[in-house]
């Protein structure tokens, strides 16, 4: 499997000890599709502020253990299903981009939508877990859109598509493949893989074990040249 992605230029984050005013390097990547849309926003806007954008598969492991709450729900996609891990959406800290841009949540919203990004939430609510998480759903953001409820079980529809879109045979391993990746991913077995990767231990070579096994094992082919803003 080989992911897509365009190195990004230098784009802002917040203030303080944690950003000190700039994303983070390692999350200067997209897919170049969704890329070439940010920077459309981010020529519309003068610049919005990010938090994250690309995350390695280690990177989503960790975000995934860590963000849970006392009732055991995760905040974020586990290894293979983050479309941060396809170079999909971005996060962005909402408080200084509505500052710098001198606009409300709905201001932003609408910013964004023209450029094919959406909320991950679909209830509007701009405070809550995800209001900062926006989805490129390109031209067929309608569509997509619909596959959501009020259920914040469906959110995850829209992204999902786009991953298969993208990415959708490439993830849907055979036997042969699945016996030549596992050395890559520095497993001896498919039960040392899934405890490598937090998935269910039982030895079988499922959809998920399969799609997980792929996205670890990727390569990737970086465009290092600027994204076109035409």
């Amino acid at each position: 499997m080989i992911i897509r992605l365009q190195a990004l230029p230098q784009l802002a984050g917040p203030p303080g000890d944690d950003y000190h005013g700039l994303a983070p390097k390692r999350a200067l990547y997209m897919h170049p599709e969704a890329a070439h849309a940010l920077m459309l926003v981010e020529k519309d806007t003068g610049g919005l502020v990010y938090t994250d954008i690309y995350r390695s598969p280690g990177a989503i492991r960790e975000a995934y253990r860590d963000k849970i709450t006392a009732t055991g729900q995760h905040f974020s996609q586990p290894v293979g299903y983050s479309y941060h891990g396809f170079g999909g959406c971005p996060d962005l800290a909402v408080a200084e981009t509505l500052k710098k841009l001198e606009t409300n949540y709905d201001g932003l919203c609408t910013l964004m939508e023209a450029r094919h990004f959406f909320c991950h939430r679909r209830d509007g609510n701009p405070t809550a877990s995800e209001s900062w998480h926006f989805n490129y759903l390109g031209d067929d953001a309608d569509a997509l859109l619909d596959l959501t409820t009020a259920d914040h079980a469906t959110w995850g529809r829209p992204a999902e598509a786009m991953i298969q879109k993208w990415y959708g045979a490439d993830l849907r391993l055979t036997n042969e493949q699945i016996d030549l990746l596992l050395p890559i991913a520095h497993a001896t077995n498919v039960k040392d893989f899934q405890r490598q990767w937090d998935l269910v231990v039982d030895g079988v070579a499922g959809v998920k074990t399969r799609r997980v096994l792929a996205f670890v094992t990727a390569q990737y082919d970086i465009e290092t040249d600027p994204p076109a803003v035409a």
